[in-house]
C-alpha cells in the first residue's frame, strides 16, 4: 500500500473495485436495495495513506495530453498488497468517475477504497512513468530486492515461508500437512513418523527454493513448542546430506525464536525481538541509517563536503560533485508535476555519473530522520551494545551476566534486556552441559526476579528462558521453579500472573508426559496445578482465561493420565465459556472439544447434543473463521473413528448443510481469487512455478486385481514408487482450485475434507441427507453456490460412488454444463470434480451408448478447457484430463487424432507454469495409449511442439526436466517411430550426463571451493536414455557404437556415484541395454557385475531400495541374454538374492524382482539354482502367484521348472505352493504350459492315487478344479 501511494499522483486515472448498495424499484411501487461489485475509472484528486495520510492541496488540473497512457495493474501478483506483519494500510483515493457505469454517473465524486489484496490499474500519462517510479516497480515486482530476512513461522504439520522485505512481509509458500493425530489406546498414529518427515522435507525445499543465503542477513524459525528445533536440525541435516554448502556456511543466520502461534501475524513479536534487531544492522533501511549517520558525522567533520537543502544540493548535482544522495521518497509524491520532475532529473543525474541514490522511506526510523535532518542514529548504539554483550563469551560467568542484564537493570533498554534473555536462552537450549553449577544456580535464583516486568516484552522473554531451562533440566530437577511459578498465579499482580501462566503454558506445551511422571516427595505436582488452570478458566481477564485453558488442553492425550480425575470438571468449564467474549477462548474451546472427541470419547457422549450443537454453532462463526476452522476439525476427527460413526449418524441431517454452507469461498478468497479476466496472455512470473517432483524409474511388476481388494496396486514399469503399499498422498486434494498464494488449510478445505470421511464413513446414508441440498445449490442463480456444490460433489465421489451412480447421468449432464459457466472458478472446480468420476464415464461395462453419453462429451469438455483463457482453468483442465487419460487408457485411441490437436495447439496458448503440467498430460497419454501413437500422422503432429520446446531450452533450465520426462514416456509408446529424432535427443542426453559426471568431480575434489552440482538433469537424461533404448530396441545399437564418449563408460561412473537416484536411473539404463544392445554391453560384463552383485542388499537403508531392485532386475535381463556364459556370476549372485527373497521386511516389489531374476538364473544354469530350491521355493511361490501373465513371469517359471526336473525332492516339502501357483495362470505359453504338464504328470505317477488326491484336496476347491481342467491329473 505504501508503494502504491507513492505512485498514484494527482491527475493519474485508477481503475479499482468498489462495493455501492444500489435500490431498485419494482413494478408494484417496492424498492429494495443490495450490495453491487463495480469497476469504476475515477480521474485521481486526492489520496489519503490511512487515516494518517493527509494530501496536499491541488495546485495543477489533469494532463490534457492527447498521448496513450500507459498503464500499470497492480494486485495480489504483485505483491503490492502483501501484507506486513500485522499490517492493515489502507489508500483512500477520491475523484471524478471518468468512464460510464450503469450505475454510478460520469463525473461523479467517489473514493476508491484500496486494499491488501485487490486489483486495481493506475493510468498515467504517456512519459509520466518516470525513473523513479520505475525503479519503485522494479522493487515492488522483484521481491527478492531487499529480501534481507526471511522467516520460517511453524507449527505441528504447518509452516508458512516469508520474505520480509523493507516494507512488507511476503508470504512466499505455505505448507500444510496433515500429520495424524495420536489415537485413542495410545501410540503413535499410523503414518504420524511419515507424515512429519513429508512435511520436514517440504519446508527443506521451500527454504533451499525461496531464499538466497548469500543475500540473506537473517533467517528466523519461529514456532510454539519445540517444533522449530525439529526444523532446524532436518533442515542441517538436509544440507550436510546433500552438500548444500550455502546452508551449512550460513548456520550462524539462523535464529531459532519462540512464537505464540503458527500464523503469520506472530511476526509482529518475533521481529521485535532484539536478537533479530541486532542482526539487522546491514538490511536496506539500516543502511540507510548507517549512511544518515556518516552524513552527519561529516558535516561536523568535514563540512565543506556535506551539503543539504534543496539550492545546495541541486548545484552540487549541476558540477557532477554528487558522490551519494540522500533524498526522502515524500519528494515525489508532490502534486506539482514540475517540482517531481526536478527532483526525477536530479535522481537520473546523480546516477547517470555514477553517484549513489538512496531514497528514504518516511514509513522507515531512517526516513524520519532525513526529513528533519536529525542527527541522531541509533545503529552505533546498537552496535555497541552487541558488542558489548559479545565480548563476554570468553567469560565463564557470561551467562550470569545476561541474566543480570535481562533481570537486574529495570532501566535499561527493554530491547538490550530482552536481547540479552534471548541469548541466555539459546545458550541454555545449545550448551546448557557446558555451563558451571554456580551459573545454574544464579540463573536459577534471579530469573523469576523479572518474570512480573511491566513490560510485556520482558515477561515473555523470561517466560521462554525459563521453560527452556526447566526442558533442559527436566521440570523434576528443578520442582522449585513449579512451585514458585504456581505461587505467582494466584498473584495480585495482572502482571505477575500473566508472566507465571505465560511460562506455564509454554511448559505445559513442551513436556506433558514428563510433568505426568514427575513426584516430588511422593506428590504429583500435577494433582496441585491442574485443580488451578480449571480455577482459572473463569478468570475475568482473558488473556488469564486463554492460558489456563491452554495448559489443561496440553493433557488431553492417551499417553497422559492426569486430566482424567478432572474431566468432568472440565467439560463443565468448557461448556460455561463456549460463548465467551474472547474468541481466543472460543477457539481453545473447540480445539480441547475436538481433542477429548479423539482421545476420551466417553466423556463427551453424554453431552454429545449439546457439544454438536456447540460445533455446529462455532462452525458457522462469520466474525472469526479461526474458530470456525477449529470446529470444523470435530467433523473430520468424528468420522474418521469408525467407533464413532454410529454416535455421529443421528446428526446428519445438521451436520452436512452446515459442512455444504462452510464450502463457500469467503468474501477474502473472492477478493483474492475470484477474477474474471482471461490471462492467458500474461507471462508467469518465476514465483508461480511450483518445484518439479522428480520421479525416477524403477522396475516393478503388474499384480493381478484381488476381487476384494480393487484398489490393490498394480502396473507395470512404475516411476517414482518405492514400495506399492505405500500409503497415497492426498493432502492436496483440495488444493486444485487453489494458487500457491492460496493454500493455507482453511475453512474451505477442511469442511471438504470432512464431507469426504463422511461419505466414506455413510456412504447412501450420507448421500440421502445431501442431495435435495445438492440439487438447491446446483441449480442456484449465485455462482458461489454453484461452486461449492460441484465441489461438494467431487469431495464425495469415493465414499458415495455407488449410491451416487444412479444420479450420475443428470449430474454428468449439469457438470459438462458448468464448464461453459463464465466464472473461471466455477469452470476449473468442474473440471476437477470430472476428473474426480472420470473412472465412471469408462467403467468396466460401459455400454458404447454410456461412453457417448458420458465419456465422450467429458473427454472433449475437459480438452476444450484445456484451450481455456484463464490460465487457472487451462490447468484444472489439462490436471484432470490427464486422470480422465490414466482412466480410459487404449479407450483413447479412437480420439487420438482430436486429442493431440487440442493438446499441441496448447503449446502456443500456455505460459510457463501450465506448460509443464501439458508435459505431464502428454506423457500420460503416450503410457496409456502406447503403441497406437505411433502412426506417423500422430507423431507428426506430436513431435515438432516438443522438439522445438526442446530446442529452446539450454541444458540447464529447470523446465527441461518435465519435458525429459514427457518424451522418455513418448519415445517408449512410439518406438521406432521416433527414429528420425533420436539421434539429437540421445547426443544431448549423453552430453548432460558428461557434463553432469565432470561438475560432480570438480566438486568432489574440492568440496570447500565448489558448490555440489543438481543430480536432477543427471537422472532424467539416464531415463530418457533408457526410454530410447527401450523404445528403439536394437535400433538403439548404432547410437551406442558411435557415441563420444562411449555411453557404457559413463554408465559406469554413474554406478558409482554416491546419490542413490542415480544408481537407481542406472541401473534401469544398464537392464535396458541389456534387452536391446547386448552386444555392446557383452564385453564389459565384468566391469558391471561385482557392483551390480554388491548393491543386492538383504536390508537396505530406505533410499537404497529402489537401487537394490533395480539391479535385481538387470541381473535377471543380463542373465536371459548371456545365457551359459552366466556360469560364473550366478552363485554369487544366488547368496545376495535368496536371502532378499525369504526377508520379511523387503519391499513387495523388491521381493518380485528378486523371485523373477532367480528363475532366469535357472533358465541359463539350472543346475545351479536347482540343490537350492528346498530353501527358496515356497518364497518364491507366494511372491509370483499374484503376477499378472506376461513374458517376464513366464521366463520365472520356466526356469523353476528346469530347476525342479534336475532337483524334483528341492520342491516336495513345498508342493502345495507350487500347484498353487500353477493354477493361478490363464493363459501360460505353450512351452509353459508344457513343462507344466511333465511336472504334475510325473509327480501324480509317482503317488498312489489316494495320497495324490489328498495331495489335491489340501488345495481350495477351485485351485483343484482349475488344475484338473487344464492338465491331464
Amino acid at each position: 500500500m505504501w508503494h502504491a501511494y507513492n505512485l498514484i499522483q494527482e491527475g493519474d486515472e485508477l481503475r479499482g473495485s468498489a462495493v455501492r448498495r444500489v435500490q431498485t424499484e419494482s413494478s408494484t411501487g417496492s424498492t429494495s436495495s443490495h450490495r453491487v461489485h463495480l469497476k469504476l475509472t475515477i480521474i485521481v484528486t486526492k489520496v489519503l495513506y490511512s487515516a494518517l495520510a493527509s494530501a496536499e492541496p491541488s495546485t495543477t488540473n489533469p494532463s490534457s495530453s492527447t498521448a496513450p497512457p500507459e498503464e500499470l495493474t497492480l494486485g495480489p501478483s504483485t505483491n503490492v498488497g502483501a501484507a506486513g506483519a500485522g499490517g492493515t494500510a489502507t489508500l483512500h483515493v477520491s475523484g471524478k468517475v471518468s468512464s460510464e457505469n450503469p450505475h454510478v454517473k460520469k463525473g461523479a465524486f467517489h473514493t476508491l477504497d484500496l486494499e491488501v489484496g485487490r486489483d486495481f490499474t493506475i493510468i498515467k500519462q504517456a512519459g509520466e512513468w518516470d525513473s523513479v517510479a520505475r525503479e519503485r516497480i522494479k522493487e515492488i515486482t522483484e521481491v527478492a530486492r531487499g529480501a534481507d530476512v526471511g522467516a520460517v513461522v511453524c507449527g505441528e504439520g504447518m509452516a508458512n515461508i516469508c520474505i520480509i522485505t523493507n516494507h512488507t512481509t511476503i508470504i512466499r509458500q505455505r505448507i500444510e500437512v496433515q500429520v495424524p493425530r495420536k489415537r485413542k489406546g495410545g501410540g503413535t498414529a499410523l503414518g504420524a513418523d511419515k507424515a512429519n518427515n513429508k512435511f520436514l522435507d517440504q519446508v527443506y525445499a521451500a527454504i533451499v527454493r525461496h531464499f538466497d543465503f548469500d543475500t540473506l542477513k537473517v533467517l528466523i524459525i519461529a514456532s510454539p513448542g519445540f517444533t522449530k528445533e525439529a526444523v532446524f536440525q532436518h533442515v542441517m541435516d538436509q544440507a550436510v546430506k546433500q552438500g548444500n554448502k550455502s546452508i551449512t556456511s550460513a548456520r550462524s543466520k539462523f535464529l531459532l525464536l519462540h512464537s505464540p502461534s503458527h500464523h503469520v501475524h506472530s511476526l509482529a513479536q518475533i521481529l521485535a525481538s532484539p536478537e533479530v534487531t541486532s542482526q539487522l544492522k546491514d538490511t536496506k533501511f539500516a543502511r540507510e541509517g548507517i549512511m544518515l549517520d556518516k552524513f552527519n558525522k561529516m558535516l561536523d567533520a568535514d563540512p565543506l563536503r556535506a551539503w543539504y537543502g534543496e539550492q545546495h544540493v541541486l548545484k552540487a548535482a549541476e558540477r557532477a560533485a554528487v558522490s551519494k544522495l540522500l533524498i526522502s521518497d515524500e519528494i515525489f509524491r508532490s502534486p506539482i508535476v514540475s517540482r517531481r520532475k526536478k527532483f526525477v532529473k536530479l535522481v537520473e543525474d546523480v546516477k547517470g555519473y555514477g553517484g549513489e541514490v538512496l531514497i528514504f522511506s518516511s514509513m522507515h526510523e531512517s526516513g524520519q530522520p532525513c526529513l528533519r535532518n536529525s542527527s541522531a542514529s541509533d545503529t552505533a548504539i546498537q552496535q555497541q551494545v552487541q558488542e558489548r554483550l559479545e565480548s563476554f563469551n570468553r567469560i565463564p560467568d557470561y551467562n550470569s551476566y545476561l541474566t543480570y542484564v535481562l533481570t537486574q537493570l529495570p532501566a535499561e533498554d527493554a530491547t538490550v534486556r530482552s536481547m540479552a534473555g534471548l541469548l541466555l536462552k539459546n545458550n541454555i537450549r545449545m550448551r546448557l552441559e557446558s555451563f558451571s553449577p554456580d551459573v545454574v544456580a544464579y540463573v536459577k535464583q534471579h530469573i523469576f526476579a523479572a518474570i512480573a516486568d511491566q513490560v510485556p516484552m520482558i515477561r515473555n522473554t523470561v517466560s521462554t528462558v525459563i521453560a527452556t531451562l526447566m526442558y533442559g533440566l527436566g521440570p523434576e530437577n528443578w520442582p522449585e521453579a513449579l512451585s514458585k511459578l504456581m505461587e505467582l498465579v494466584d498473584s495480585p499482580d495482572l502482571s505477575a500472573q500473566e508472566g507465571s501462566f505465560a511460562t506455564l503454558v509454554k511448559i505445559c506445551q513442551d513436556m506433558p508426559k514428563k510433568l505426568d511422571l514427575m513426584e516430588v516427595s511422593g506428590q504429583r505436582p500435577l494433582q496441585f496445578m491442574l485443580p488451578k488452570f480449571l480455577q482459572y478458566i473463569d478468570s475475568p481477564h482473558a488473556k488469564i482465561r486463554v492460558h489456563a485453558l491452554s495448559c489443561t488442553h496440553q493433557f488431553i492425550s492417551p499417553d497422559v493420565n492426569a486430566l482424567t480425575p478432572y474431566l468432568e470438571n472440565f467439560m463443565v468449564s468448557l461448556f460455561k465459556h463456549a460463548s465467551d467474549d474472547s474468541s481466543d477462548v472460543r477457539k481453545l474451546v473447540c480445539q480441547s472439544l475436538v481433542q477429548l472427541l479423539a482421545t476420551r470419547p466417553d466423556i463427551l457422549i453424554p453431552h454429545l447434543a449439546n457439544v454438536v450443537d456447540f460445533m455446529l454453532f462455532s462452525t458457522q462463526d462469520k466474525d472469526d473463521e479461526e474458530v470456525a476452522l477449529e470446529a470444523c476439525e470435530f467433523w473430520l476427527t468424528f468420522a474418521e473413528d469408525p467407533e464413532l460413526v454410529d454416535h455421529l449418524r443421528p446428526f446428519l441431517p445438521k451436520v452436512i448443510p452446515v459442512l455444504l454452507d462452510s464450502m463457500v469461498y469467503s468474501e477474502d478468497d473472492i477478493l483474492i481469487l475470484d477474477t474474471d479476466e482471461d490471462d492467458a496472455a500474461v507471462p508467469d512470473k518465476a514465483s508461480d512455478i511450483k518445484p518439479h517432483l522428480l520421479q525416477s524409474k524403477m522396475h516393478t511388476n503388474e499384480r493381478i486385481e484381488d476381487p476384494e481388494n480393487p484398489n490393490n496396486p498394480a502396473g507395470g514399469k512404475s516411476r517414482g514408487a518405492e514400495d506399492d503399499d505405500e500409503e497415497e498422498d492426498s493432502d492436496e486434494e483440495y488444493d486444485e482450485d487453489e494458487d500457491e498464494t492460496y493454500t493455507e488449510w482453511n475453512l474451505r478445505k477442511c469442511s471438504a475434507a470432512a464431507l469426504d470421511v463422511i461419505a466414506v464413513a455413510f456412504e447412501g446414508e450420507m448421500m440421502d441427507v445431501l442431495l435435495p441440498f445438492l440439487k438447491v445449490k446446483l441449480f442456484s442463480q449465485d455462482w458461489l453456490d454453484r461452486e461449492s456444490a460441484i465441489l461438494a460433489l467431487g469431495a464425495i465421489a469415493e465414499g458415495c460412488i455407488t449410491p451416487i451412480e444412479q444420479h450420475l447421468p443428470v449430474l454428468m449432464g449439469i457438470l459438462i454444463n458448468s464448464l461453459s459457466d463464465p466464472k473461471p472458478l466455477v469452470r476449473s472446480i468442474t473440471c476437477w470434480t470430472i476428473g474426480r468420476y472420470s473412472s465412471w464415464t469408462i467403467k468396466v461395462d460401459a455400454t458404447l451408448e454410456h461412453k457417448q453419453q458420458y465419456f465422450v462429451p467429458a473427454m472433449e469438455g475437459l480438452l476444450k478447457m484445456c484451450l481455456d483463457n484463464n490460465k487457472r482453468v487451462q490447468e484444472a483442465g489439462c490436471s484432470a484430463f490427464a486422470t480422465l487419460e490414466e482412466e480410459a487408457g487404449a479407450e483413447l485411441e479412437p480420439f487420438l487424432g482430436s486429442i493431440l490437436g487440442n493438446l499441441v495447439f496448447a503449446f502456443n496458448k500456455y505460459q510457463q507454469k501450465n506448460l509443464l503440467i501439458l508435459y505431464d498430460a502428454i506423457g500420460t497419454l503416450a503410457d496409456a495409449v502406447s503403441s497406437a501413437l505411433n502412426q506417423e500422422g500422430y507423431i507428426n503432429t506430436l513431435m515438432p511442439p516438443l522438439i522445438q520446446r526442446w530446442g529452446h531450452l539450454d541444458d540447464a533450465d529447470p523446465d527441461l526436466i518435465p519435458l525429459l520426462e514427457c518424451l522418455s514416456s513418448v519415445v517408449i509408446a512410439v518406438g521406432q517411430g521416433f527414429v528420425p529424432y533420436a539421434q539429437p535427443v540421445f547426443e544431448r542426453c549423453v552430453r548432460i550426463v558428461r557434463q553432469a559426471l565432470v561438475e560432480f568431480q570438480t566438486f568432489s575434489s574440492n568440496p570447500a571451493q565448489y558448490d555440489e552440482p543438481d543430480k536432477t538433469f543427471l537422472i532424467v537424461s539416464l531415463d530418457l536414455l533408457s526410454g530410447l533404448t527401450q523404445g528403439l530396441n536394437s535400433s538403439i545399437t548404432q547410437l551406442y557404437a558411435s557415441s563420444d564418449p562411449p555411453v557404457l563408460t559413463l554408465l559406469a561412473m554413474c554406478l558409482q556415484h554416491p546419490d542413490p537416484g542415480v544408481r537407481q536411473s542406472s541401473y534401469a539404463l544398464l537392464g535396458d541395454t541389456a534387452i536391446s544392445c547386448f552386444p555392446i554391453l557383452k564385453p564389459s560384463l565384468s566391469q558391471f557385475m561385482p557392483g551390480l552383485i554388491g548393491h543386492i542388499d538383504v536390508n537396505p537403508a530406505p533410499a537404497e531400495v529402489s537401487v537394490c531392485n533395480n539391479a535385481a532386475w538387470a541381473a535377471g535381463e543380463i542373465a536371459l541374454q548371456a545365457g551359459p556364459e552366466m556360469e560364473q556370476w550366478v552363485q554369487p549372485l544366488m547368496e545376495r538374492i535368496v536371502p532378499v527373497l525369504l526377508s520379511s521386511k523387503a519391499a513387495r516389489s523388491l521381493t518380485e524382482n528378486s523371485a523373477v531374476t532367480i528363475g532366469r538364473l535357472a533358465i541359463v544354469c539350472p543346475q545351479i539354482v536347482a540343490p537350492h530350491l528346498q530353501v527358496f521355493v515356497s518364497a518364491w511361490c507366494q511372491a509370483l502367484a499374484d503376477i499378472k501373465d506376461n513374458e517376464e513371469k513366464d521366463s520365472a517359471f520356466r526356469g523353476i521348472c528346469a530347476a525342479i526336473q534336475v532337483n524334483p525332492n528341492g520342491v516336495a516339502t513345498s508342493f502345495g505352493f507350487f500347484l498353487n501357483a500353477v493354477a493361478r495362470w490363464t493363459r501360460p505359453s505353450p512351452a509353459l504350459h508344457d513343462m507344466f504338464k511333465t511336472i504334475l504328470v510325473a509327480f501324480k505317477d509317482n503317488l498312489e492315487p489316494a495320497a495324490w488326491d489328498a495331495q489335491l484336496n489340501l488345495l481350495p476347491p477351485i485351485i483343484a478344479s482349475r488344475l484338473r481342467e487344464r492338465y491331464p491329473i
